[in-house]
């Protein structure tokens, strides 16, 4: 049973198809997404989907923290001849 909705738009799966014979499931999302996973059976396929890892988006981002600025070269002396 498919829990989490498409990372992309929030839709439930639009198909889900078998490849016989290399035991590859598909799950294709109306918005073009496509997943697709080698296990052994349907239950195996929806934990799959539903436990993928979390995909940032600008709303749930963090902020990258800026770096401290570089101490400033000290003033060069002027040569003398």
């Amino acid at each position: 049973m498919i829990n989490k909705p498409c990372p992309f738009c929030g839709a439930g799966a639009d198909s889900i198809d078998r490849e016989r014979g290399l035991n590859r499931f598909i799950l294709k999302c109306a918005c073009g997404l496509v997943f697709s996973k080698r296990v052994n059976s349907w239950g195996e396929m929806f934990a799959a989907w539903n436990t993928r890892p979390r995909i940032e988006t600008p709303a749930t981002a963090q902020p990258v923290p800026t770096p401290a600025p570089a101490p400033a070269m000290p003033a060069a002396e002027p040569a003398t001849t």
